[in-house]
């Protein structure tokens, strides 16, 4: 069971129950979330080799799944046709594609953006400042001497 407020899958991420070979049934995976958010090819499944598919729960009060294909992103399986376990996920917010819009084309120039006077400012001659304390590092990756 895992349980948080936001539940974030990145860059391939997996959360698993498998039995790899013999008749023994998936484990389930519950997840109890705020927000559960799937992005970048990430899975959630409980699979079986023969015996039956584990179950997945999600109770959520949104669910973004960002796989082209549910399936693909939530899934119980089972070697044996009939064993798959199943998927449910209890959110009121599923879905939101039909909610995007495209944004407009073209940006906003930074020039446009700042006010005159901080444009001015960036063309002019940049000051300088000089160190003279031996006890500051004169770089990032300098130490300061322990005394």
């Amino acid at each position: 069971m895992i349980e948080g407020k936001d539940v974030i899958l990145l860059n391939n991420s997996l959360i698993s129950t498998k039995v790899a070979s013999g008749s023994e049934n998936g484990g389930n995976v519950i997840i109890n979330s705020d927000t559960l958010i799937e992005m970048s090819s990430s899975q959630i499944s409980a699979d079986a080799d023969n015996g039956y598919g584990g179950n997945i729960t999600i109770n959520s009060d949104a669910v973004f799944l960002w796989s082209k294909k549910r399936d693909k992103a939530l899934h119980a399986s089972s070697n044996i046709s009939g064993n798959e376990g199943t998927v449910t996920v209890n959110s009121p917010v599923q879905d939101i594609a039909g909610s995007l819009v495209q944004l407009e084309k073209g940006f906003l120039s930074g020039d446009q953006a700042l006010p005159q006077s901080c444009t001015d400012k960036r063309y002019k001659k940049r000051g300088s400042f000089i160190i003279e304390n031996s006890e500051i590092p004169l770089g990032p990756d300098d130490f300061i001497e322990a005394q």
